[in-house]
């Protein structure tokens, strides 16, 4: 093991990358659908890496170094199909899920699916441009998520849909309609829009809350249309996706072995 860590660096990182893409193409197999769907989940995780004093990826008093791995994982196939590996100072995840996205070669229709954390903007955008659609888990118990200010209803369930417009305009129809209008700042990234001068951008997001069997309620963010896919038929996706979260536990697991091996 140390004859093997002491000639690590004569293996190049893009190696070892290769060899992720040629292993998927080497054990490819029709892919498994639902409903017609290929089920796509996208999550990260961290992992941490011996202390080197030659590392500029160093956090904290501690001096500890972090990579991140992002990940995209076919939920009915179980099997990742594409990696994004980030240091842990530079980590963003939407960022990261915005690329997964444009990268993936897909024939069947696809649905992407993300936890809370991903429900951007940018990110529904970049799948709806692909021509997918998403089912992603939000917030709505949190002023800064994105449920609040659209006025959604007060009871325990609802399904409704709203037409979102995203403008660099800070005046006009965004000062007065804050409900229809969402302004996004400079800093704020959205790919779609360049600068104040450019068109806005128009998103239709359905919002769904429903009753778990725990008593507990979870809302959704999603691109399929209610004439098609019915709130039983989003708690059924939304199962498969917990169903499946065993996945990201693999993502830790491989995580921690490579962190202790080198």
């Amino acid at each position: 093991m140390s004859a093997f860590v002491q000639q690590r660096k004569k293996l190049s990182y893009t190696a070892l990358e290769h060899l992720f893409y040629r292993f998927n193409e080497c054990t490819f197999k029709k892919p498994v659908l639902y409903k017609n769907y290929r089920l796509l989940a996208i999550d990260g995780s961290d992992f941490s890496l011996p202390y080197n004093s030659q590392e500029d990826n160093v956090m904290g008093d501690n001096h500890f170094s972090t990579l991140h791995l992002n990940a995209l994982f076919d939920v009915c196939s179980k099997s990742f199909l594409d990696v994004i590996v980030q240091k842990g100072l530079h980590e963003n995840e939407t960022g990261a899920a915005c690329e997964l996205v444009d990268r993936i070669s897909e024939k069947h229709p696809v649905i992407i699916m993300a936890d809370r954390g991903y429900e951007n903007y940018n990110l529904f955008a970049h799948i709806e441009e692909r021509l997918f659609d998403y089912v992603v888990r939000v917030r709505d118990s949190d002023n800064s998520c994105m449920v609040s200010g659209l006025n959604l209803p007060k009871t325990v369930e609802y399904d409704i849909t709203k037409r979102v417009v995203l403008t660099r305009h800070f005046s006009g129809p965004a000062a007065i309609n804050t409900e229809k209008y969402k302004y996004l700042s400079k800093k704020s990234r959205f790919d779609y829009i360049e600068n104040s001068k450019s068109p806005d951008y128009e998103i239709t997001i359905r919002f769904v809350r429903f009753l778990l069997d725990d008593n507990t309620y979870e809302v959704i963010a999603t691109s399929l249309p209610e004439e098609i896919f019915s709130m039983e038929d989003l708690k059924e996706i939304y199962h498969q996706q917990m169903g499946n979260r065993n996945w990201l536990q693999r993502i830790e697991i491989y995580s921690w072995i490579v962190s202790i091996s080198f």
